[in-house]
């Protein structure tokens, strides 16, 4: 009876937030949930049955998504307006947890807001971050800085260390 609650409740968050009915993408049975000691109705995370975390409750009640349920969500095609996709540059910096600074994106979803989280995407539309939005995408173009602080990430698939890039401020 609770799990059918909680699953209710992140189904119609995930609704509200990005537009997609995880109905069709995951099967209620295989995710497991945590749930609250001091609020029983409410749950604090979400994670597949002996597999990955893929959302946490935040206190305002907005969800924290791992990059493993942006990847699920990709299923949709409506999540892809909850996307920031990058220009190949940035893939390797992102993938190593740094933000997604406003020059270097190509691509910004319609429902791209500041204060929740969004996907990263790489050109090739594979999901390499998810972090929350801090720039409305409107001044995007018009400020130099982050568009999205990267909570969790991908890790990079070579051992190299990123190189700072030559121009303004390098030495």
């Amino acid at each position: 009876m609770v799990a059918e609650w909680y699953w209710r409740s992140l189904r119609s968050k995930v609704l509200y937030e990005y537009g997609v009915d995880i109905e069709e993408l995951l099967d209620p049975s295989q995710v497991e949930f945590d749930g609250s000691s001091r609020t029983p109705s409410r749950f604090m995370s979400a994670r597949i049955r002996d597999g990955p975390h893929l959302a946490a409750l935040r206190e305002d009640g907005s969800l924290a998504i791992s990059v493993e349920f942006a990847r699920i969500l990709l299923r949709s095609p409506q999540f892809q307006e909850s996307c920031v996709v990058v220009d190949g540059d940035s893939v390797e910096f992102v993938r190593r947890g740094m933000s997604v600074m406003s020059g270097h994106v190509m691509r910004i979803g319609s429902n791209v807001v500041p204060g929740l989280d969004v996907c990263v995407l790489s050109p090739g539309g594979e999901p390499i971050a998810v972090g929350t939005c801090v720039l409305p995408p409107r001044l995007s173009g018009t400020r130099s800085g982050p568009l999205v602080k990267v909570r969790a990430h991908e890790r990079a698939s070579s051992g190299a260390t990123p190189q700072r890039r030559a121009g303004a401020g390098s030495r």
